[in-house]
């Protein structure tokens, strides 16, 4: 039995086709249309994951923190560290504060010795 829908589709069908060959283009539409061949798939490219991870976290690792805590600290900002790795962090922060203060100009009057050398605005501080 062919459903109404089906019914209504073959009369579309037949209209259509009266309507071609009043108009003469019958023959161009050819009837049985071969079927385009269907294209084959594309291989999938596959990404090869990083052999060690981008990111390491310690806490997975189960590295523990260094044991380090702040001991004492003065007025001047000079801090005293405690703890079990207190002495291997102390080196370090004392090789950097070496490289710190090499960087670091010396407290001496950097204003020229001459007025003629000044900017046009330093003019007016320096006055």
């Amino acid at each position: 039995m062919i459903s109404d829908y089906e019914l209504k589709r073959l009369s579309r069908i037949r209209r259509n086709q009266a309507a071609l060959a009043s108009l003469g283009l019958q023959k161009l539409v050819p009837q049985n249309r071969t079927p385009a061949p269907k294209s084959s798939k594309r291989k999938q490219r596959y990404h090869r994951s990083p052999v060690s991870p981008t990111r390491k976290s310690r806490r997975i690792a189960a590295i523990p923190a260094p044991s380090v805590y702040v001991d004492s600290e003065l007025a001047n900002g000079r801090v005293t560290l405690g703890g079990i790795d207190a002495e291997t962090n102390a080196t370090d922060s004392e090789r950097t504060q070496d490289t710190l203060s090499s960087r670091v100009a010396s407290d001496d009057d950097l204003a020229p010795d001459d007025e003629d050398l000044l900017f046009p605005d330093e003019s007016k501080v320096y006055a």
